[in-house]
């Protein structure tokens, strides 16, 4: 069996082991969040300096980057020298797993569907809504809920741009992984999303990713430069 096909089978088994795992425990993320709340204050690191940074110039930030990014894949689709130096097909698979992914996935279905309050407005923490266990629809939440953490969705997606890497690739693909951990961590300490949200909105990413790269990537011999 082709070795991405093993590893794409292998987060499928991790996916459902922690499904199963969640449904075992549905306490697990209330537990969680409770060991990072304090009563009369809420959840001390949102107001930080560095989860205030996270929350408004971090994503400052990422936008430029995104911005840089598509007149990158635009000069490439032109047939220009680009800065990353990637194929046409590379900017399109990278595209299509950031739309899929955090796009389509996380943001337009799950988050919008999903009806899961965020930890900071459940009863437990101040809120006035009621906790609901991971992975189970409710009515406790009408737009951008909890399920998932779109900002874990979409830091996984680095992982995309390692896997396209000729030099160094395991360090980037670590680089990547280790990117979308802290992005999911720091949700879920800010009391924005539950432990579940986190974990499942990266392994949401890192399985659409694998896929695309399986489709599109995988055993082509990749040219010289950016154009095909």
């Amino acid at each position: 069996m082709n070795r991405m096909n093993l590893i794409i089978a292998g987060v499928l088994i991790g996916a459902a082991l922690l499904a199963e795992l969640a449904h075992a425990v549905p306490m697990v993320d209330l537990w969680v969040s409770r060991r990072l709340y304090v009563e009369g204050v809420g959840f001390p690191w949102q107001h930080t300096a560095l989860g205030q940074f996270i929350d408004n110039d971090l994503r400052r930030i990422v936008t430029v980057a995104v911005a840089l990014f598509l007149l990158d894949a635009v000069r490439g689709w032109l047939g220009r020298r680009t800065l990353l130096g990637l194929s046409k097909r590379g900017y399109l698979f990278v595209l299509l797993s950031v739309l899929i992914s955090a796009g389509l996935i996380a943001n337009g279905l799950l988050k919008e569907h999903s009806g899961r309050a965020r930890p900071k407005d459940i009863a437990e923490f101040g809120g006035p809504a009621v906790y609901t266990p991971p992975l189970t629809l409710a009515d406790q939440c009408d737009h951008n809920c909890s399920t998932v953490s779109g900002d874990a969705a979409f830091a996984f997606n680095a992982l995309a741009l390692a896997l396209l890497a000729r030099r160094r690739r395991a360090w980037w693909i670590g680089g990547a992984l280790g990117f979308g951990t802290l992005a999911g961590v720091a949700r879920v300490m800010q009391g924005k999303h539950f432990l579940t949200d986190s974990l499942f909105g990266g392994l949401f990413t890192v399985l659409t990713v694998l896929v695309l790269y399986r489709l599109m990537i995988d055993g082509r011999a990749p040219p010289p430069s950016s154009a095909d």
